[in-house]
């Protein structure tokens, strides 16, 4: 399982609220990402808030504890959440730079404003999140390589050329993992990190060939160009 990510929403308005749920819950929709969303009326009661939070939608303007100060009340408690800021006064925004502040989105929210924003902190964060193979196996995605079905089993190959044999199909994986993730074959889900598609097909960083299914063949080049495309430098 896929450890989940955090964001919280945190606006003194509930209209802002409830519009930002809903971009929100579209985009981890869309990307495959497990997310818990929750929201606060007040920068009190997120700072009561006793569990971890990845990214928080920070409202700057608020009645009682404003966003500049319930992100240096978070720096002093040492959370390392990633922040985002929402407000309709530009000239509140530099007072409100800082450590963990990935960006600033204007009132009304334009949704492609907020998805850029949210790309990069995502990209970021994947890098720590890992998989709960079993009870006492997790690997983290970024070095997760591909997932070969033998049998019963599921070998996990790992960039440090690790090898993790689980006893479970291959298809509880499968819609379980994130986009960069996909089943070419009805052995193989690989991840498109460490790829090449070539000829019409995939070369593994150990040279291992692969072939695509006839139907998994559209779904994978429409999901290697697209990869490509957000990762080019």
């Amino acid at each position: 399982m896929i450890n989940t990510i955090c964001l919280a929403i945190c606006d003194d308005e509930e209209k802002y609220r409830n519009t930002e749920i809903e971009l929100c819950e579209q985009y981890f929709k869309e990307k495959n990402i497990p997310v818990e969303i929750i929201s606060f009326a007040s920068g009190e009661m997120l700072l009561e808030h006793i569990g971890q939070i990845d990214i928080i939608l920070l409202d700057i303007e608020m009645q009682g504890i404003n966003g500049i100060e319930v992100k240096e009340n978070l720096l002093m408690q040492k959370k390392n959440s990633s922040i985002i800021y929402v407000t309709s006064h530009e000239d509140l925004m530099k007072p409100a730079f800082g450590k963990n502040v990935y960006g600033f989105i204007s009132k009304p929210i334009v949704q492609e404003e907020l998805i850029k924003i949210l790309q990069v902190i995502c990209k970021e964060r994947l890098d720590n999140r890992y998989i709960q193979v079993t009870d006492e196996i997790r690997i983290k995605l970024n070095e997760l390589k591909y997932i070969k079905s033998e049998d019963k089993y599921c070998v996990f190959y790992t960039e440090e050329d690790n090898k993790k044999l689980v006893r479970n199909k291959i298809s509880d994986w499968e819609n379980n993992l994130p986009n960069n993730f996909i089943r070419i074959n009805k052995s193989y889900i690989v991840n498109l990190k460490f790829v090449q598609y070539k000829k019409n097909k995939i070369l593994l960083e150990d040279s291992t060939c692969l072939n695509i299914a006839r139907e998994k063949k559209e779904l994978f080049i429409k999901s290697y160009s697209k990869y490509t495309l957000d990762n080019a430098w």
